[in-house]
């Protein structure tokens, strides 16, 4: 009887999600091997703060986060921030519009770490600095 009880209470641990037992070291482990997990179906673009575009400040943001079962970004973190935390608000909020769909590789829906850099370019700074300037310096 006391090994049925305890293979039970066993048993309702691991039924927790995914989500609250994903542990960013082994995701981050995982999607050095594997990029092929997920694939983007909408990204959106931040707005460009109309206070910063007038005063010709360019930046980036580098944010980290789990695409989860669902294919939506959870658990973000800001890694990276140019300048530091000008443009992280409206990032933020264009990687809650992100969505994925699971590749034929990813059948079983398994979550996977992986970041994505938002740049911030004046139209009329001269040079003109590129996404791939900006991703260099963010990431």
């Amino acid at each position: 009887m006391k090994i049925i009880i305890a293979l039970a209470i066993f048993l309702v641990g691991c039924s927790s999600t995914n989500e609250t037992r994903l542990d960013r070291e082994s995701l981050r482990y995982f999607a050095s091997h594997d990029w092929t997990q997920w694939t983007p179906m909408v990204k959106a673009s931040p707005m460009y703060p109309s206070s910063l575009l007038t005063r010709g400040i360019e930046g980036c943001v580098n944010i980290e986060f789990i695409v989860n079962e669902y294919g939506r970004p959870t658990k973000p973190i800001v890694t990276n921030s140019i300048p530091a935390g000008a443009f992280d608000s409206t990032s933020l909020e264009a990687l809650r519009k992100f969505k994925y769909e699971p590749t034929l590789n990813n059948q079983t829906k398994t979550p996977i770490l992986t970041s994505n850099v938002f740049t911030f370019s004046h139209p009329d700074s001269e040079p003109k600095k590129t996404r791939s300037y900006w991703e260099a310096r963010c990431k």
